[in-house]
């Protein structure tokens, strides 16, 4: 007599009654889907049009401004780019304490003038820093001591000391272009860039000085220069979804 061969069913998920007896409802819609797909890849495709909904109202955030004074040191220039999103209704509102930063886009100009400053700057070194702040809370606020080993010195590298609270999304050098370098003539460096991002920016209330993490800085030195004469005219946008 030939031996019957028995073949294991699978067994397919189920959502507990248990819950509607004791809540009165019934299932989550999570256990709905868990029930009809089967496999973890059926499962994946069916929630992912869902959590894909979860971020759909896209928003920006501009900011622009023309500084002075480079000097490393004493008169670094570390600007706040996100934090002073405030709460609102408008497309350049936050509705909650949380938003999804999805890019950065930067355009800036730095320029000398060379009738109000000393012409030996022109060409002068500069560096140009994005950071990233992880951790905005109580004192634990960006300074340049905390981002330099050597908050005096332009090429420095970074302080390793604070090396988790911090990360370097651009660190760029250049110099500002001189056609005579005599009193007079101006030296100036365009520069533009965008920066995919991807995380969450956070805050504790609904006022822009409440950012708590992950909030982007500006930051702008120069090695040599006239305070008076150095001046640097920035434009950044924020694209992100409201969640």
């Amino acid at each position: 007599m030939p031996r019957r061969k028995f073949t294991k069913k699978r067994s397919k998920v189920k959502y507990s009654n248990t819950k509607k007896m004791v809540t009165g409802h019934g299932p989550t819609l999570l256990e709905q889907i868990a029930a009809g797909a089967g496999t973890v890849a059926k499962l994946a495709t069916a929630v992912a049009p869902a959590i894909a909904a979860i971020n759909t109202e896209h928003k920006y955030h501009d900011q622009s401004a023309a500084v002075s004074a480079h000097t490393p040191g004493t008169n670094d220039q570390l600007i706040a780019l996100t934090g002073n999103i405030t709460t609102g209704v408008s497309d350049t509102n936050r509705i909650g304490n949380s938003i999804l930063a999805k890019d950065l886009q930067l355009r800036l100009a730095l320029n000398f003038n060379a009738t109000t400053g000393t012409p030996n700057v022109m060409g002068a070194h500069c560096r140009m820093m994005l950071i990233c702040w992880k951790e905005n809370s109580g004192q634990n606020q960006p300074t340049i001591a905390k981002i330099f080993e050597q908050p005096n010195n332009l090429y420095s590298p970074v302080n390793k000391d604070n090396a988790d609270q911090f990360v370097v999304m651009k660190d760029k050098f250049f110099a500002l272009n001189s056609s005579s370098g005599l009193t007079g003539s101006a030296g100036f460096t365009h520069m533009k860039l965008f920066k995919p991002i991807n995380w969450h920016l956070r805050w504790n209330d609904g006022t822009g000085g409440s950012a708590t993490q992950n909030h982007i800085y500006l930051l702008l030195r120069c090695a040599n220069g006239s305070l008076n004469a150095l001046t640097t005219t920035y434009y950044s946008r924020l694209n992100f979804t409201d969640n």
